[in-house]
């Protein structure tokens, strides 16, 4: 089956699951989003089947499509994903030309820095770094199973966000990573991304929790 990557429907409900607004097991009835999105049924059994490949939904036999559920080794395991695709990227940037090194940097760079102060702290802006910085360290790779990764991680890190004590700010990290990529001290930098991923898996059982009995 081919998809229409961008199409609305699609588009909105896995924007719904990246907000914290669908949590486990939640029901995704076709006729319902299709009256919702003004569609027909067609796109909508489309988005699903699509969601189901990247593990966001899964479709149970007699009683249709759900969020699926997630365990906390799971989410571990794919924060281990992310963190060993950032230590395999960083080994790609290093053998780019410095021109290219810098070029890259510079492409991802305006979305890594706040507008203003307030976007410090919006949960939006924290979210719109962790992908621009994914966007930084992988490229030229691009890895597909990181973006799952990135997808399924996403609604408890909302949860992070919204919680400080509990979110290692990832701003924290990213004064000193720019200026290691840029001045190719590419040690100092996997030594950043290693903190930072290990603060992350550290602190995810308590807003993994919080996110489960949400929506339980």
């Amino acid at each position: 089956m081919s998809f229409q990557a961008d199409h609305p429907v699609y588009l909105a409900i896995r924007r719904q699951y990246e907000m914290a607004k669908l949590g486990p097991r939640a029901p995704l009835k076709i006729s319902q989003l299709a009256d919702r999105h003004v569609s027909s049924t067609i796109p909508v059994r489309e988005a699903l089947v699509r969601l189901t490949s990247e593990d966001v939904a899964e479709q149970i036999p007699g009683q249709g499509f759900h969020i699926r559920s997630v365990s906390l080794d799971e989410m571990l395991i794919h924060y281990q994903i992310c963190r060993t695709l950032y230590e395999m990227a960083l080994n790609d940037l290093e053998r780019l030309e410095h021109v290219c090194l810098r070029s890259s940097v510079s492409i991802n760079e305006v979305d890594l820095r706040p507008a203003d102060d307030k976007a410090e702290t919006k949960p939006e802006f924290q979210e719109r770094r962790i992908r621009a910085l994914g966007g930084l360290i992988l490229n030229p790779t691009q890895n597909k199973i990181y973006k799952r990764s990135l997808l399924i991680t996403c609604p408890v890190r909302w949860i992070m966000h919204g919680d400080p004590e509990l979110d290692p700010n990832i701003s924290e990290y990213l004064e000193t990573l720019l200026p290691c990529l840029k001045a190719r001290r590419f040690a100092e930098a996997r030594k950043l991304v290693t903190t930072y991923f290990e603060s992350m898996q550290s602190t995810l059982r308590t807003p993994y929790e919080m996110y489960s009995r949400q929506f339980s």
